[in-house]
C-alpha cells in the first residue's frame, strides 16, 4: 500500500528527510477541535435496554395473568380441565426463545453499559488533566495522491509551494505497522454499537475485543465528513515517553516526492541533494505537478535529479 504525506518545506520536513523519521503529533496540536475531542456514549445501548425490558414486562405480565387464571378457574370447579393453559404457560416459563434468552441479552447488555460508563468516565477524566494526550502520538498520512488533490496541497503543502512524500508500507512493515482508516460521520460523538465495533474491527483488526481497546480507537478513529476528502490513514502509538516523537522509518521505503505547484527551484534542489546524499536516487521518483488545462485537477510529471 502506498500512504502519503503532504508538508511545507522547511527545517523540520528537511531534517525528517534527512534523517529518515516521522513526527508523531501530540492530538492537542490537530487543526480540528472535533479531533480526538468526541464524546464516546451508548444511547444506543440504552434503547435496547429500554426494549428488552418491555418484552420482559410483558411476558411476566403474561405468566401473571395466565396463572391467576388458572386460580380463578380452580377455584370455581377443582376438576375442571385446564390442560391447554397449563401447556400455555409452561412454554412461556420453559420456552428458551422467550423469556430466559430476553433475561440473559439484558444482562450482558448492562454488563456491556457498565464497562462503558467506566471507560468513559476514565477517557473524560484523562482528557481533562491532558495526561491522556501525553503518551499519545498521531501519524496522519493519505492513502492516495490522486490528481484532484488540490485541496491537500492547499491546506497541509504550504499552498502548494511544499512537497508530498510517497512510502511504500510494505517494505516497512514495523513503521507503518497497524495502519487505520478514519470513519467519516454526520454525529459527532462515537455510538457505540455493533455497527461501530464492526467498523473498528475492520480497520484495525490488530485489536483486541476489549471494550477499552475499541472504545479507544474509536476516539481516534471517527472525523466530521467534511474532512472526507482527506482520505486519512493514522498510525497510533500510545507509548510516547518524554514527548519523544520523532520515529524512524527504512530509507528505502520512500519511494517518491512529489513537488507542488510552487515549490521553489533552491527547495527542489535541496531536496535532491539530501537524496542524493542518502544514496536513493534509485529509488526515490521525483515529480513536478502541472495545471491540466481547462480542468480544475493536477497531472504529475516525472521529472529526473538533473531536471
Amino acid at each position: 500500500m502506498k500512504l502519503y504525506k503532504y508538508t511545507a518545506v522547511n527545517e523540520n520536513s528537511l531534517s525528517s528527510l534527512t534523517h529518515s523519521h516521522l513526527w508523531f503529533a501530540d492530538p492537542r496540536s490537530f487543526n480540528d477541535p472535533f479531533d480526538v475531542n468526541i464524546d464516546p456514549c451508548y444511547d444506543n445501548l440504552l434503547q435496547e435496554i429500554k426494549s428488552i425490558e418491555i418484552i420482559i414486562k410483558e411476558l411476566d405480565e403474561k405468566i401473571k395473568e395466565l396463572d391467576e387464571e388458572i386460580k380463578e378457574l380452580e377455584a370455581v370447579n377443582p376438576k375442571i380441565n385446564l390442560l391447554n393453559i397449563r401447556l400455555e404457560l409452561n412454554k412461556l416459563k420453559e420456552k428458551p426463545t422467550d423469556i430466559k434468552i430476553q433475561k440473559e441479552k439484558l444482562t450482558d447488555i448492562k454488563i456491556q453499559k457498565e464497562k462503558l460508563t467506566d471507560i468513559k468516565i476514565r477517557i473524560i477524566d484523562e482528557q481533562k488533566d491532558q495526561k491522556f494526550y501525553d503518551t499519545i502520538g498521531v501519524l496522519s498520512l493519505s492513502k492516495e495522491n490522486s490528481q484532484s488533490k488540490t485541496l491537500m496541497w492547499s491546506h497541509y503543502g504550504d499552498s502548494h509551494r511544499g512537497i508530498a512524500l510517497e512510502f511504500d508500507t510494505e517494505i516497512d512493515t514495523n513503521f507503518f505497522k497497524n495502519p487505520i482508516e478514519v470513519e467519516y460521520s454526520e454525529a459527532s460523538h462515537v455510538e457505540w454499537g455493533k455497527n461501530l465495533e464492526k467498523i473498528v474491527k475492520e480497520r484495525a483488526p490488530h485489536l483486541s475485543d476489549s471494550d477499552v481497546a475499541l472504545t479507544f480507537f474509536a476516539i481516534f478513529l471517527v472525523k466530521s465528513t467534511q474532512w472526507k476528502y482527506e482520505q486519512e490513514v493514522r498510525l497510533i502509538k500510545a507509548d510516547i515517553k518524554n514527548n519523544k516523537r520523532l520515529f524512524e522509518y527504512r530509507p528505502e521505503c520512500l519511494t517518491g516526492i512529489y513537488f507542488g505547484l510552487n515549490t521553489t527551484e533552491e527547495h527542489k534542489k535541496m531536496i535532491q541533494t539530501i537524496i542524493q546524499l542518502k544514496d536513493l536516487t534509485n529509488a526515490v521518483q521525483f515529480y513536478q505537478a502541472e495545471k491540466v488545462p481547462n480542468a480544475f485537477t493536477l497531472n504529475y510529471k516525472k521529472i529526473s535529479i538533473e531536471d
